[in-house]
C-alpha cells in the first residue's frame, strides 16, 4: 500500500523531527487513535489528557508532603501526574514516547496554563521532561465542535496541521485494518537533513531576514503559524530535514515505467505534504519565500561540499548568504561522522580562511565547530588549529 503522505505521512514525519504538533479537524476524524497507533508502530510509548476534562492538578502534578523519614519528619517533595508515568518509562527503556493533549482549545485558561508549563519549558515541576518525548495538540476547530482557540505564544510553540481523512482513506482503512504505509525512520539519516536544512535555512535568513521575522498584525494569524526567531531555528529545519530524509527517489536504478510512474505521484504528494507542513510552521507565505530562495539561489550541494573534504579545499561563494549555506554544511559533514571528518574539516576551514574568502564568516563556523557539541573525545588538534586560536584570544583581548 503506498504512503498516504497527507496527513499520516506528515504528522508521522512531524515526529521523526521533532517538533510540538498541533492537528485540527473535526471530532471523530482519527487524530488520538493515529498517534497511539503511531506510536506502536515506532516502539515508542504513548500517553495522553484530555486538558478539557482534567483538574489543572491532575495535568501539571502537584507538590505535597511524603511519608515520614526515619527520624520521624516528613517533607515537601513533587509528585508527578499519573498520565506522565509512560514518558518517563520510556526515557528508562531508551526508546521515544509520544504525550498527546487532546481538547486543548475550549479548555479553560487554569488548565491550558497548566499544561502550557510542559509545552513550552518541558518541565513538570522540578523535573525535566525526556528529550526524546514529542508533545502532540489535538483540537477540534471552533465552528466544528471546539470553543476559543490558543494564544499566540503558544501557537508560536506548534507545528500546525489540518488533519482530513477522506472517505476513499477510511474505506481503504477498514478494508485493510488500518495497516498503513508510513516512511522509514531512520535517525542518522534524519540528524544529517537537518544539518544539511539548518545551514540552508540560515542562508535564506541572512538574505531575508528582514522581510521575514515580523509579528504578524492579523489576529487570527497570530494564533496560527508564524516566523519567529523559534520557529525559524527549532523547527522549520527540523521539518525540512524530516521531510527531506524521507524523500521518494524518481531516480532509483532498475524502475520499470509503472513503478517510475507511481513513485512520481509519490513524489508529488510528498511535496505538497512537505509544503503544507512547512507553512504550518512559519507562515505558508514564507515557506513559500523559501522555497522559492533555495531554487534560484542554486546553492551547492553536499555532494559538491564532501568532495571538497577529499580535495582538502572548497571554493566558497564570495555571496554571504551563499558562503553561510557551504560553510554550514561543512559542519553538518562534520557532525555526520564526527571522528572522521573533524580535524579535516578544521584544515578546510583553515585553508579557505586563510585565502581570505569570508574570513568571518569561516571564523564564526570554526568556533562553532571547535565546541564541545562538535569535537569528538581523544582526537587530536591538528596544526590548523594556531589560526583559530590565536583569533579566538584576540577577540578576548588576550593578545
Amino acid at each position: 500500500m503506498a504512503i498516504r503522505w497527507t496527513p499520516y505521512g506528515s504528522a508521522a514525519c512531524g515526529v521523526y523531527a521533532g517538533v510540538n504538533q498541533s492537528l485540527t479537524s473535526p471530532p471523530g476524524g482519527g487524530k488520538t487513535s493515529f498517534w497511539a497507533w503511531l506510536a506502536k508502530h515506532m516502539g515508542w510509548r504513548f500517553t495522553e489528557i484530555s486538558v478539557k476534562a482534567s483538574d489543572p492538578v491532575d495535568i501539571q502534578g502537584i507538590r505535597g508532603y511524603g511519608d515520614k523519614d526515619e527520624f520521624g519528619q516528613r517533607w515537601l517533595e513533587f509528585y508527578k501526574p499519573d498520565y506522565l508515568m509512560p514518558v518517563y518509562e520510556a526515557e528508562r527503556e531508551g526508546v521515544g514516547s509520544i504525550l498527546h493533549y487532546d481538547e486543548w482549545i475550549g479548555a479553560t485558561k487554569a488548565q491550558t496554563n497548566a499544561a502550557e508549563k510542559i509545552l513550552s519549558d518541558r518541565m513538570v515541576g522540578p523535573h525535566k521532561l525526556p528529550d526524546n518525548c514529542v508533545i502532540v495538540l489535538s483540537s477540534n476547530p471552533a465552528d466544528q465542535g471546539g470553543t476559543g482557540s490558543m494564544g499566540p505564544a503558544t501557537a508560536n510553540r506548534l507545528v500546525h496541521c489540518a488533519w482530513h481523512v477522506d472517505h476513499l482513506m477510511l474505506s481503504e482503512g477498514m478494508q485493510t485494518g488500518w495497516q498503513l504505509e508510513l516512511p522509514k525512520y531512520d535517525p542518522a539519516l534524519i540528524k544529517r537533513e537537518i544539518d544539511i536544512a539548518y545551514a540552508r535555512v540560515a542562508a535564506w535568513i541572512a538574505f531575508r531576514g528582514h522581510d521575514i521575522l515580523k509579528f504578524p498584525k492579523d489576529k487570527k494569524q497570530q494564533c496560527e503559524a508564524w516566523a519567529s526567531n523559534r520557529t525559524v531555528e527549532r523547527y522549520f529545519p527540523r521539518v525540512e530535514g524530516a521531510f527531506r530524509a524521507v524523500e521518494p527517489d524518481i531516480n532509483a536504478p532498475g524502475l520499470t515505467k509503472e513503478q517510475k510512474d507511481q513513485v512520481v505521484q509519490q513524489h508529488d504528494e510528498w511535496d505538497v505534504a512537505r509544503t503544507n507542513m512547512l507553512g504550518g510552521t512559519v507562515g505558508h507565505g514564507n515557506a513559500l519565500d523559501y522555497e522559492t530562495y533555495v531554487q534560484k539561489a542554486d546553492l551547492m550541494t553536499y555532494e559538491d561540499v564532501l568532495k571538497g573534504f577529499e580535495k582538502g579545499d572548497l571554493d566558497v561563494p564570495q555571496r554571504g548568504d551563499h558562503a553561510v549555506a557551504v560553510l554550514g554544511m561543512v559542519l553538518a559533514a562534520v557532525g555526520e561522522k564526527p571522528k572522521d571528518r573533524w580535524v579535516p574539516g578544521l584544515d578546510l576551514l583553515a585553508n579557505i580562511y586563510q585565502r581570505g574568502t569570508q574570513a568571518d564568516i569561516v571564523y564564526s563556523h570554526a568556533k562553532k565547530m571547535l565546541s564541545p557539541k562538535l569535537k569528538p573525545t581523544g582526537v587530536k588538534m591538528p596544526a590548523s588549529i594556531q589560526v583559530f586560536v590565536d583569533l579566538v584570544a584576540l577577540e578576548r583581548g588576550s593578545i
